[in-house]
């Protein structure tokens, strides 16, 4: 692709002399990947890009995250971290710093940066993990690679615990929630051109959670009465009246007829009870409980 202003991918200036990105003044953004924040079994997404400092060593505004719209590739939409001039030196920093919710800028320090090489390359990656539907923990780490662009030893890391306990400051804000609730997001990569250097091997990965083994709970009673009733009715993505292994369920309402009693329990925890409540821990299989009535004698 070509741009006068960048970033432009060309032959023989990545890692190893592979095809990289020059530096540039805009941000590229991957629209043929979108993903959701907010999809159910969304769980997170890591970023990760090869950079290479200048002749002394440095880094500036090379980020990687993703952007809210795909009509403007400036810094004003997009959420993520950066390698830039800050902290006690050069860092690494979170960055929601664009005018689009008109914010005075979300710049936390996530870790400062060691002397670097010069002319070398290096991997950025940046774990960012769903806390809330408007939140997150972010995970930063930079790698020394070698001329074969092999991971060597990790030079810098850190995290952001949780980007809603931020002091909501300016410079340190609380992310605004139009980040995470965008109706589509893309991942976005940044090599300026501030600073000699070039990139490569941008990629990301959207992390789901598996859905649950859910199995099936029947219950019953024996004699005369009603059934018991179950709270939950269900585990968390499963079915109704289907649970996952360890869950714990409360039965209650068993109520016996006129001239009946509860005499005991079968496939609960309380097998012996005579209440009209009690609990089953789901077993790995599916399950049956029952209350027990028994007549009144005359």
């Amino acid at each position: 692709m070509t741009d006068d202003n960048g970033s432009n991918v060309e032959a023989g200036i990545g890692v190893a002399g592979s095809t990289g990105v020059a530096d540039g003044q805009w941000i590229f953004t991957w629209v043929a990947q979108p993903f959701d924040w907010n999809a159910a079994d969304f769980v997170g997404v890591n970023f990760q890009a090869d950079f290479q400092t200048d002749g002394s060593g440095h880094f500036d505004d090379d980020r990687v995250g993703w952007m809210i719209r795909d009509d403007d590739n400036s810094s004003d939409h997009i959420f993520g971290v950066q390698m830039d001039p800050g902290g006690s030196g050069y860092n690494i920093e979170a960055y929601w710093d664009g005018d689009t919710f008109g914010d005075d800028g979300g710049r936390t320090s996530i870790v400062d940066l060691p002397t670097l090489s010069a002319n070398a390359w290096y991997r950025l990656r940046a774990e960012i993990t769903k806390l809330t539907a408007t939140s997150a923990r972010i995970d930063v780490s930079l790698t020394e690679l070698d001329g074969s662009g092999n991971p060597g030893a990790v030079v810098a890391s850190g995290s952001i615990p949780d980007t809603d306990l931020l002091p909501d400051t300016p410079g340190e804000e609380i992310p605004n929630p139009g980040y995470f609730t965008a109706t589509t997001i893309w991942p976005a990569y940044k090599n300026y051109q501030a600073i000699a250097g070039a990139a490569d091997n941008a990629c990301y990965e959207v992390v789901t959670s598996a859905p649950p083994t859910c199995y099936a709970l029947t219950l019953g009673h024996t004699g005369q009465g009603s059934d018991p009733l179950a709270t939950p009715a269900n585990s968390t993505g499963c079915a109704a009246g289907e649970y996952v292994s360890g869950e714990e369920i409360q039965l209650s309402g068993a109520v016996p007829d006129a001239g009946w009693h509860i005499d005991s329990w079968t496939g609960t925890d309380n097998d012996s009870s005579t209440a009209d409540s009690n609990t089953v821990t789901m077993p790995a299989s599916a399950h049956a409980a029952a209350v027990n009535y028994t007549e009144i004698p005359p």
